[in-house]
């Protein structure tokens, strides 16, 4: 048998930080996958609440009847954020497609399947990247479901990322060779590594089911934070400082009043 067919197609990496509230609903969401060829990692910034129980109790309930051989990982360590853990599991994945999951986070039942019906079964025409829609989850329970861009990316420096990271796969070996995350960003980490990747000239797939469920009310959810790590991450793709800034103010501008706006309809 190829080595093709003994990795498994896709490395989850979650995330977690005294998450005992959140990652339930992520591995629960994990369960019902239709399709289980994946191996799950999940990289615990050594919490200290009782995220850790969580995953283990998971593992030796769920994780042998579900997924493969050496298929479950649990590191439990300090971490210097959210970053250094996506790069600790980066580090440690085997399977041929990577993807984040946060632990407040919930995978559709379809959307491995649906990622995977994507990529085919002829090795020579895979995709490099496969980006699919999702569902916004606003701190109120709202939900806004939004598609992928593929627009975002032929551009030198599109605006956003064509999809949030936990819809968006990507050949483990692509994103070793783009270098990884940047643990240095708090937020848009991610953002930086999707501009990274574009000079690849990846072969990309779109989806327009939605794959994932993203919360929102984390991290990210901080507009100031955002639109600055936004611009810094221009900056080091090769973005004018002064283009830089005025995209920076234009996103603040139209991301607090994009808020006002939902606080008035509700």
């Amino acid at each position: 048998m190829t080595e093709r067919f003994t990795k498994p197609l896709f490395s989850i990496v979650i995330a977690a930080c005294n998450a005992e509230a959140e990652l339930p609903k992520a591995l629960e969401s994990l369960e019902a996958q239709t399709c289980t060829d994946f191996e799950l990692i999940i990289i615990d910034g050594a919490s200290t609440d009782s995220t850790p129980v969580i995953a283990r109790t998971w593992q030796e309930r769920v994780s042998p009847s579900l997924l493969g051989a050496g298929c479950f990982t649990l590191i439990s360590e300090p971490d210097h954020g959210i970053y250094d853990a996506f790069n600790k599991g980066l580090a440690r994945a085997r399977g041929r497609y990577l993807a984040f999951l946060g632990a407040d986070d919930r995978y559709q039942p379809t959307a491995l399947a649906a990622v995977a019906a994507a990529i085919g079964v002829n090795p020579d025409d895979e995709p490099d990247a496969i980006a699919g829609a999702y569902n916004v989850i606003d701190i109120d329970g709202h939900v806004a479901r939004k598609s992928a861009r593929p627009e975002f990316v032929s551009q030198r420096l599109p605006r956003s990322m064509p999809t949030c990271h936990q819809a968006l796969f990507v050949r483990i070996e692509v994103l070793r060779r783009a270098g990884g995350f940047d643990p240095s960003y708090r937020i848009a980490g991610d953002y930086d590594l999707f501009l990274r990747l574009l000079p690849l000239q990846l072969d990309w797939r779109f989806i327009t089911e939605a794959l994932v469920d993203f919360q929102l009310g984390g991290t990210s959810y901080a507009l100031r934070d955002t639109a600055r790590e936004y611009r810094d991450a221009k900056l080091a793709a090769g973005e004018s400082p002064i283009s830089a800034d005025f995209i920076y103010m234009r996103n603040l501008v139209a991301a607090s009043l994009a808020r006002a706006r939902d606080r008035r309809v509700r």
